[in-house]
């Protein structure tokens, strides 16, 4: 089986996802926040920076999976190296994030008048 390694403990009810696939690892309450990431296989990146020296302590990486908007937080050059593949998630935001983006972006322009035939 698989080992996921989890940036955040994983609600039960997302547990039965992977069950059968995978074993999910977390380092949640852990003084050291790469606890146990030798171990893993994947990740479920959020907000941390995945840089060469955290890919150093996983050898056995193969995937850092992004749960958002963008990949900006992982070393594309230290992940090509291994090679260890990196994708996001882009329509993973929350929803809250829609209404500060419409806040966030100029009305619209008029729309031209349509010319008569």
């Amino acid at each position: 089986m698989y080992k996921i390694w989890f940036e955040k403990t994983v609600p039960d009810d997302y547990r039965p996802l992977f069950e059968n696939v995978a074993d999910g690892i977390c380092p949640a309450d852990q003084p050291d926040r790469w606890h146990n990431l030798e171990e893993a296989d994947a990740v479920m990146a959020g907000g941390n920076s995945y840089d060469a020296e955290c890919m150093d302590r996983a050898p056995r990486l193969l995937i850092i999976a992004r749960t958002g908007i963008g990949y900006d937080k992982v070393d594309i050059a230290a992940a090509s190296a291994p090679p260890i593949a990196v994708v996001n998630a882009p329509a993973s935001p929350p929803p809250a994030i829609s209404p500060w983006s419409m806040r966030q972006t100029p009305p619209p322009s008029p729309l031209p008048s349509k010319p008569s035939p």
